[in-house]
C-alpha cells in the first residue's frame, strides 16, 4: 500500500503522521502543529520520494516519484542452506542515518529490497545464531547479491587485576554497536564472563568495574582476543580521591 508519513524535522520528541489519501495521487495531513516538516512517499514500483513542508505554507506540496531499483538476493548459511528470517538493511550510510529499505528473507533465503532510488549501498544481513554479514558499494538494481552468514559463537573470556592476578567479580562487559543496544556480560566469582556474539558491526568492547580503571577494547582488539586460546582481560587498580566541596562565597 502507498503511504505518506509527516516527520517533524526540529525537537527531539517528533510528531510523525501517516496522510489519507484524498484521490487522483492527492493526500491530506489533519491539523499538524506549526513547525517545519519533512514529508516521505513510498507507493509500490517507486523509489522512496522525500520533500519538505512548513506548515504555513499555503501551496501544496508535490513530490515526483521516480522508478525503483531494488536489490534482491540470497542469504544462506555456511553449510549452503538457506536462513528463512534473516533481516536485510540497506542504506547510503547504515551506521550513522539508518536505513532506507528493510526486509527479510523467505523460506528460500531470498530476498528484495525496495524503494531505492539509483546509486550504491551499505547491505547489511543478520540473523540470530549468525554473525552479520555487510555488502559496500552495492549498487541499486543488483539482482544476485549473495551473504553467507557464520555460527555466532559467544564472546568469552576471564577478567583479572593486572597487580596480583585475582579474578574480578562483578565486571561489566559491554559490547558496544551503532545500530544495536549494547551487549552486555558480567564476570561471576572466577572472573569468567559471557557476551551473547559478537556482531561484525561491532564497534568496541569496554569493561567497567568502581575498583578499576574502566578498559577499553578497539575492534581490532576484539578480534585479536577471540583469537587467544586464553582470553584474559587485566584491569588496573583505580585511585581513591577525597575532598571537601565549599561555597566560594562564605567558605
Amino acid at each position: 500500500r502507498d503511504r505518506l508519513r509527516l516527520e517533524e524535522e526540529d525537537g527531539l520528541e517528533r510528531d510523525r503522521r501517516t496522510g489519507q489519501e484524498v484521490g487522483k495521487g492527492e493526500y491530506q495531513f489533519d491539523r499538524p502543529p506549526p513547525g517545519s516538516y519533512s514529508i516521505r512517499v513510498q507507493a509500490a514500483g517507486f523509489a522512496t520520494g522525500r520533500s519538505h513542508w512548513d506548515v504555513h505554507c499555503a501551496e501544496p506540496v508535490r513530490v515526483r516519484l521516480v522508478p525503483e531499483h531494488p536489490i534482491a538476493g540470497i542469504v544462506l548459511g555456511r553449510d549452503g542452506n538457506p536462513i528463512e528470517g534473516a533481516e536485510i538493511q540497506a542504506g547510503s550510510n547504515l551506521f550513522c542515518i539508518g536505513s532506507d529499505a528493510e526486509t527479510r528473507s523467505d523460506f528460500a533465503g531470498r530476498f528484495t529490497l525496495h524503494w531505492l532510488d539509483e546509486g550504491a549501498f551499505e547491505v547489511c544481513a543478520s540473523a540470530d545464531g549468525f554473525t552479520d554479514d555487510e555488502k559496500e558499494k552495492v549498487s541499486a538494481g543488483t539482482a544476485d547479491l549473495r551473504f553467507t552468514l557464520t555460527p555466532a559463537a559467544p564472546f568469552a573470556g576471564k577478567i583479572v587485576a593486572d597487580d596480583d592476578g585475582r579474578p574480578v567479580a562483578g565486571a561489566k562487559v559491554y559490547v558496544s554497536c551503532l545500530r544495536d543496544p549494547p551487549f552486555e556480560g558480567r564476570t561471576d566469582a572466577q572472573g569468567l564472563f559471557q557476551v551473547r556474539k559478537i556482531p561484525a558491526h561491532c564497534r568496541s568492547v569496554w569493561v567497567f568495574h568502581e575498583d578499576f580503571i574502566t578498559k577499553h577494547l578497539s575492534p581490532a582488539g576484539v578480534q585479536e582476543m577471540a583469537r587467544r586460546e586464553q582470553r584474559v582481560i587485566r584491569l588496573q587498580r583505580g585511585c581513591s580521591v577525597a575532598g571537601k566541596v565549599i561555597d566560594a562565597a562564605t567558605g
